[in-house]
């Protein structure tokens, strides 16, 4: 595991998303903020030594609870669908090498909108 600022994290995820860190932590749950926020968890677990009680406080979340639950949500979702599997390895790519690629969105959202 290599560890990071989680202002590095914060920052790649948002970027990624195309959202601000205030739309991530805001309690509305449109698909793409909760995405977004259960990536946050996932990379902000993976790639520092945060608790989980210090990640939910950051993103402003009850208790550690949250983000177990949206932790194990991420993965499973990467594990299942290929465009969610795209975007976490964008983001670790860019992570790990510094080098910004941006995903499709569209392609994101079909694969979405097919679940439903």
């Amino acid at each position: 595991m290599t560890e990071f600022d989680h202002y590095k994290i914060i920052n790649t995820v948002c970027w990624h998303y195309e959202l601000s860190f205030e739309e991530i932590i805001q309690p509305q749950r449109t698909r793409l903020i909760v995405a977004a926020r259960y990536s946050l968890f996932y990379f902000l677990r993976r790639h520092t030594d945060l608790s989980l009680s210090k990640i939910a406080e950051i993103c402003n979340k009850k208790n550690h609870s949250t983000v177990i639950l949206g932790i194990r949500k991420y993965e499973d979702e990467i594990d299942l669908y290929p465009a969610k599997r795209k975007l976490h390895n964008q983001i670790e790519h860019n992570l790990l090498h510094g080098n910004i690629v941006r995903v499709n969105f569209d392609e994101l959202i079909c694969e979405y909108e097919k679940l439903i």
